[in-house]
């Protein structure tokens, strides 16, 4: 917005119509290049009238306005590759979260496998199945969270 208002200052300051501005052309005696200034450059310096151009209010308003429009539209831009990036890296660690849940039910089921047919295996099997209960609520959870509680 400062650069809209900056130009806009800009503007203002030069509205009310054309303007003459005398200006001096001069050429350089050591190197032949041909100068333009607004103080005389030399004695034998030619004078030139330069017509500047003030646009109207009319103008002005129209470019305000379209320097506006460009405006919204890049900061839509922005803000919807802002949603798009939001989106990328919600779904990137949906994903990871998913891949930490297979690694963690496939852990258990590893255990499981090696557990004893006896007391003490049937005593942890319930244990593992309680982990597994334990895995499947935090994935659940984290998921609710992450979707905003769809």
């Amino acid at each position: 917005m400062r650069k809209t208002t900056l130009a806009l200052a800009i503007i203002a300051t030069l509205t009310g119509g054309s303007v003459q501005a005398q200006m001096f052309k001069c050429t350089d005696p050591a190197t032949g290049r041909t100068i333009f200034s607004q103080t005389q450059c030399a004695t034998e310096a030619q004078s030139i009238d330069v017509d500047v151009h003030r646009p109207s209010a009319d103008q002005i308003e129209a470019h305000r306005q379209r320097v506006e429009t460009h405006q919204q539209m890049i900061e839509d831009g922005i803000d919807r590759r802002r949603a798009m990036r939001i989106e990328a890296n919600r779904r990137l660690y949906e994903a990871e979260l998913a891949a930490e849940h297979q690694r963690t039910l496939a852990e258990i089921q590893a255990n499981r496998a090696r557990a004893n047919n006896n007391q003490a295996g049937a005593t942890y099997l319930q244990a593992l199945s309680q982990d597994e209960a334990n895995a499947n609520a935090r994935y659940q959870a984290e998921l609710e969270r992450l979707r905003g509680g769809r």
